[in-house]
């Protein structure tokens, strides 16, 4: 993200604020906060096969629970935007787009990558729960940040 930030420079700063909060979130953040959650928890997983790490709060589900609710609900939508502009086809589609596709879509992603997670014996049911509210609540200040140094950029 940093990478295409910074190869955005005739672009407003309001794209290359966009894509560098989301890379810091994606590459810094979401990590992180698995990183000093996990020992903490010190939860050990349901199948010994998996035991190299900690279980809670499921990494898996947490990662796709916040990627996939970027891409919706901040890539598409800025790259429909952008589209739009230049054709007539990415302009309907912009106007059509349905939030409850989108909503439903994202919690089937997140919902599949927990349910996999529990399938496969790597963790509780409880750890994907978490991992799915942890991704949420990292999506939603992700996507408030964005909007205010949107708000910013433009002013």
């Amino acid at each position: 993200a940093w990478i295409a930030a910074s190869s955005l420079e005739n672009r407003p700063r309001a794209a290359r604020t966009v894509l560098s909060l989301f890379g810091v979130h994606c590459l810094v953040l979401v990590p992180l906060v698995e990183v000093i959650i996990k020992p903490i928890a010190h939860r050990l997983r349901p199948d010994t096969i998996h035991h190299h790490s900690y279980s809670f709060p499921s990494g898996h589900t947490c990662s796709a629970t916040f990627m996939s609710g970027a891409f919706l609900f901040v890539l598409l939508p800025a790259l429909l935007e952008v589209l739009a502009a230049q054709s007539s086809t990415a302009r309907r589609i912009a106007a059509h787009w349905p939030r409850q596709a989108q909503l439903a879509t994202w919690l089937l992603w997140s919902g599949a990558t927990g349910l996999g997670r529990v399938l496969a014996d790597a963790h509780w049911c409880t750890d994907t729960v978490a991992g799915g509210l942890l991704g949420s609540a990292l999506l939603a200040s992700t996507t408030q940040l964005i909007a205010s140094a949107a708000e910013e950029a433009q002013d």
